[in-house]
């Protein structure tokens, strides 16, 4: 594991620990650490969901902590996309592999995970960490619900960034509508995994 120290504050100390970790990590044990309820988090940064989306990885992957003093109060993970195989240069991705198949977890509201008061203040630790690395020279962070502290945190650090904006379906379901939210073929394919589920 390794540890890099950055933006102190009165009596406060932020440091940033890395590691690798597998499909076997257990993502249980950080949400206990932050006292993060599951009502907390979107449905996409809870614990049942990420840790679903971990127990598929085939390859490690980055796992950032963030500590204030001697309490976590947040983490993140971290995939690197090489840019070609003549290439040096790499692209790190927020929460994702890099590789396609593994990454279909995301739909919307991808972010560090930890209580809104830290965001800030990780996200610039977390910029300040990949652009310390040589070989990254692009951070992606995709399909966020909520930009404002992205943007302090790389105008702060002096970065320059962009931010494209994807219009996102919205549906309001009823216990009667629901069925009528999908395509014929996807009402197709769930009828056929209820069925074989109950066979």
């Amino acid at each position: 594991m390794t540890t890099q120290n950055c933006l102190s504050a009165p009596h406060q100390h932020m440091a940033i620990k890395s590691r690798q970790v597998d499909g076997s990590f257990e993502l249980k044990m950080l949400y206990d650490a932050m006292n993060m309820q599951v009502s907390e988090c979107n449905p996409f940064l809870n614990y049942h969901w990420q840790q679903s989306w971990v127990s598929t990885l085939a390859r490690p992957i980055t796992l950032l902590e963030f500590w204030l003093d001697e309490t976590l109060v947040g983490f993140a993970f971290l995939g690197v996309v090489e840019n070609s195989r003549f290439s040096s240069i790499k692209r790190v991705l927020l929460n994702q592999t890099g590789k396609h198949r593994y990454d279909q977890v995301w739909i919307e509201f991808n972010d560090i995970i930890c209580h809104d008061e830290h965001k800030e203040r990780c996200a610039s630790l977390l910029l300040t960490y990949v652009f310390e690395q040589n070989s990254y020279f692009r951070f992606e962070a995709s399909y966020l619900s909520e930009t404002t502290h992205w943007r302090n945190a790389a105008l702060a650090l002096g970065l320059t960034f962009d931010e494209s904006h994807v219009p996102s379906f919205e549906h309001v379901f009823s216990e009667n509508s629901i069925e009528s939210a999908f395509s014929s073929n996807t009402r197709s394919q769930i009828r056929r995994a209820i069925k074989k589920r109950h066979q």
